[in-house]
């Protein structure tokens, strides 16, 4: 296993850690190394230290993350050290309000950690006071991030990293939020991309793309990362304004496109030798405090925290040979399932037959995409299928 301090010393953060709030700078483009890996996972609710209980029982999972040149998550909550001066919006149908410790959050980055969303209907729970203060962990915990601000054009702004030399740029929006809690010109808040009746808002999506031309420009290579809830057909696939703006995304510019929040995982897809998860599940669904949610936790029977599909999951791993990908590795794994605040839904590895039951609810639903995925060795490598 890697040791952490030796993977954080390899891979230099640059001031877009800041950049959410300063606007982001200008640089000129980077080079292309002759490889790099990007490991990606979904939602992260990783609220209380559970380092020690990870590195027991699940240490090959850490160590994937760990070898990965640059690793990416949705930081899907706030953190900071919570005092009564910050007020939380009331609870209700947007479910409870969660909150990671700094300690937590520092657990995240000798991880691997190191290139996070906030572009989600969590970001907002504390108001503009908890994403500062988030954005003030974050930062010191030498996070690059992306998708809230104070203002539009700040949440728009790229986030990124540096590794092997090369820079790497994160967008982050989303389509699910609170109306009233988006960034705009003169509020602070959340990058969100408007829906209505199916429809992604063709402003939204075109100012997304642009600010997607704009970071390839400066960056060898751009994540955009894009948190919805809204599901297609059925849960398990995404709807069809994520379909078309996906593919628009990589046309733009983008090197790969990572979606999460249904909390379950959805298809996988090749576009253009590029590809695109639809959904990344979860890496860490933990219970949320309950000491700042009144309300006790119902879950509806049915409910998709109920069901399998939610406690299965998969870190994506891209390897980057001179700027094009040359291998997409899938390696599932699952989330506990114990209903207690140290352990529920903590990522722990599969057996071999569960491993083979994720990857191949996968592969099937990466077909209707042209995607097959071939087991090897406990992983699943996405190939375009041809045929």
């Amino acid at each position: 296993m890697i040791n952490p301090s030796m993977r954080i010393g390899r891979r230099t953060l640059l001031g877009a850690a800041l950049g959410a709030f300063a606007g982001g700078e200008a640089f000129a483009s980077s080079p292309l190394p002759r490889d790099i890996t990007i490991a990606l996972v979904g939602d992260m609710i990783y609220l209380r230290p559970s380092l020690a209980i990870l590195q027991q029982d699940s240490a090959p999972l850490l160590e994937i993350l760990r070898k990965a040149d640059v690793t990416f998550g949705n930081f899907e909550t706030n953190s900071f050290a919570w005092t009564p001066a910050f007020r939380s919006r009331p609870g209700g149908p947007a479910g409870p309000v969660v909150l990671t410790t700094p300690e937590a959050t520092h657990e995240l980055r000798t991880m691997g950690f190191d290139l996070v969303s906030h572009a989600n209907n969590h970001a907002p729970d504390w108001g503009l006071d908890g994403i500062r203060a988030t954005h003030a962990t974050l930062a010191r915990e030498g996070f690059a991030f992306a998708g809230s601000g104070e203002n539009l054009a700040a949440a728009r702004a790229p986030a990124f990293v540096t590794a092997r030399g090369a820079r790497v740029a994160l967008i982050a929006a989303t389509t699910s939020l609170a109306e009233g809690t988006e960034a705009t010109d003169t509020r602070a808040g959340a990058y969100a991309l408007k829906v209505r009746d199916g429809v992604l808002d063709a402003a939204d999506s075109a100012g997304a793309l642009a600010a997607i031309e704009a970071a390839k420009r400066d960056n060898a290579f751009v994540i955009f990362s894009l948190h919805t809830h809204q599901p297609g057909p059925e849960f398990s696939t995404p709807p069809a304004f994520q379909t078309a703006f996906a593919r628009a995304v990589i046309d733009a510019g983008a090197d790969i496109f990572a979606a999460h929040g249904p909390h379950e995982l959805r298809g996988v897809e090749i576009y253009r030798g590029k590809p695109i998860f639809y959904s990344l599940g979860n890496f860490s669904i933990q219970l949320p405090p309950p000491e700042l949610n009144p309300e006790p936790l119902v879950l509806p029977p049915g409910s998709i925290f109920t069901r399998r599909a939610f406690f299965e999951s998969m870190i994506a791993v891209v390897r980057f040979r001179r700027g094009r990908p040359a291998d997409v590795r899938l390696h599932p794994f699952e989330l506990r399932s114990t209903n207690e605040l140290a352990t529920h839904c903590l990522p722990q590895p599969v057996s071999p037959e569960a491993g083979r039951v994720i990857l191949d609810r996968v592969s099937g639903l990466s077909a209707p995409f042209g995607a097959r995925i071939i087991q090897r060795r406990g992983a699943g490598l996405v190939r375009e299928d041809r045929s």
